[in-house]
């Protein structure tokens, strides 16, 4: 999930929630060439991370360094398959520690973490909450990947509820 937000005429601050290998060619397909401001990664799949590739060459282009957050393990996993891209001497990304009640702010808008579950992780998966104004009022969101099939906040005060419900592969 992308949230970029306005302030005023040309500022604008954004936050990425995980971002899977197909991140770059999802912008490109709904005509966004958005700067990345940082990026919060729920757990350590391949389909949550392997986008920082494409992401740290456009941030080593830009002569920027992307805030990447993220729990110890997620981020061990990060080093070990991204090890030949952060070990030349530029490093493109600087780790944040990320855990449920972290928080996370882009304009406007506030990301709080809170803990998920999800088999095959070894470490609490996060979910996010979405807190926001829009036209004067308050918008709560929920957005979690790969959790199961309950959401451990309080629906009865979200606006949204984006749950991603994954089940094992059988073969």
């Amino acid at each position: 999930m992308f949230i970029q937000t306005s302030e005023g005429d040309s500022a604008s601050s954004s936050v990425l929630l995980d971002a899977g290998p197909d991140v770059w060619q999802q912008f490109e397909r709904w005509g966004l060439a958005p700067r990345v401001d940082r990026v919060v990664i729920s757990h350590h799949h391949d389909d949550h991370v392997l986008g920082l590739r494409d992401l740290c060459i456009m941030s080593r282009k830009h002569a920027r360094v992307l805030p990447v957050h993220c729990g110890p393990v997620t981020e061990a996993r990060i080093r070990a398959t991204f090890a030949g891209l952060l070990r030349d001497g530029r490093e493109q990304i600087a780790f944040v520690p990320w855990h449920a009640g972290a928080v996370v702010e882009a304009g406007g808008v506030r990301v709080e973490g809170f803990e998920t579950h999800h088999r095959g992780a070894d470490e609490p998966t996060t979910a996010f909450l979405i807190h926001a104004e829009r036209e004067g009022r308050g918008v709560r969101i929920a957005y979690a990947t790969d959790m199961g099939t309950e959401l451990p906040a309080p629906r009865e005060r979200l606006e949204l509820s984006l749950i991603h419900i994954s089940e094992p592969t059988r073969r």
